[in-house]
């Protein structure tokens, strides 16, 4: 089954606008409540990669680099928003050998004179004072089709109608459904009528999960189809407090449909050992008591 998460990497000439459409596109998930970080390269090469030139083999390491981390990003269920520079057909060969295919190309395109005229971080300036080498001279090789199906020309556009031509993609590669997988949810259990002042988010009962099961909790639900959603909608109810009619509408489904899934979810733990297993591991890792299921 394919993998829910992508890698969403913006690639063209420095000024061309992938910082501001690769943050604008990372913020816009994030606002979906889909797990996503941005990587800049820019910030990462002052951090990460700031052992590395300009030279060729420079630039080919730093690709490398950022590729093994955003790798290393999905595999824990998380999505990813990258940016960089990658002029040369060998600096995207090796990124789509590491990402395979998690990894969504998106060319954006403005002419070098545009390019220069802008330098909105100063780049160029750098560079014609000497400050910096291999950059303008350097050949910016054309993206072949696989890499340029997602083309967007910002000499052309302006940065919303940019914007809103890149978010068709995501929001055709991940399913609506992850909205609700990584919704932040307040643990609201009741005793009398004081409620219980423990909290539990959503992002802490995935990371108990994943020590219990050695994987993303995303990826395991994706495996397991509706035994999975299942699962998910019965810890954001136990662990998290959210109601029924909020589990209902996160996931297109009737108040009465999410409580049947639940109630089915507890049936299967009272035969599965491994089920029952989970619930009180999570409930010990957790450290709370669990809100009740009924509404």
């Amino acid at each position: 089954m394919q993998n829910p998460t992508k890698i969403f990497w913006l690639f063209g000439r420095s000024g061309a606008g992938k910082t501001t459409l690769g943050g604008r596109l990372a913020r816009s998930l994030q606002d979906r409540n889909l797990p996503v970080v941005y990587l800049d390269g820019d910030e990462l090469r002052a951090t990460l990669c700031s052992d590395l030139g300009f030279t060729p083999e420079a630039r080919l390491e730093n690709h490398r680099r950022i590729a093994e981390v955003a790798r290393l990003l999905s595999r824990q269920g998380m999505n990813a928003v990258v940016a960089t520079m990658a002029p040369e057909q060998l600096h995207r060969d090796a990124v789509s050998r590491i990402l395979g295919a998690n990894l969504v190309w998106f060319y954006i395109h403005a002419p070098l004179a545009l390019c220069i005229e802008r330098d909105p971080k100063g780049i160029y300036k750098r560079a014609q004072e000497g400050k910096i080498q291999h950059l303008i001279e350097y050949p910016f090789e054309a993206p072949r089709p696989a890499e340029c199906g997602n083309y967007i020309d910002t000499s052309i556009g302006n940065v919303d109608d940019c914007y809103h031509a890149i978010l068709q993609t995501p929001e055709a590669n991940l399913s609506r459904g992850m909205q609700w997988f990584h919704g932040s949810y307040s643990l609201r259990g009741i005793a009398g009528k004081a409620a219980l002042r423990q909290r539990v988010t959503w992002q802490q009962v995935q990371a108990a999960v994943v020590q219990v099961k050695g994987e993303a909790w995303d990826r395991f639900a994706e495996r397991r189809g509706d035994e999975g959603r299942d699962l998910f909608l019965w810890a954001a109810r136990r662990f998290c407090g959210a109601t029924l009619s909020e589990l209902g509408s996160a996931v297109g489904s009737e108040y009465a449909a999410v409580s049947v899934a639940i109630k089915r979810l507890e049936r299967r733990a009272a035969s599965d050992g491994a089920l029952r297993d989970l619930q009180a591991r999570l409930t010990a890792m957790l450290n709370v008591a669990p809100c009740p299921l009924s509404p």
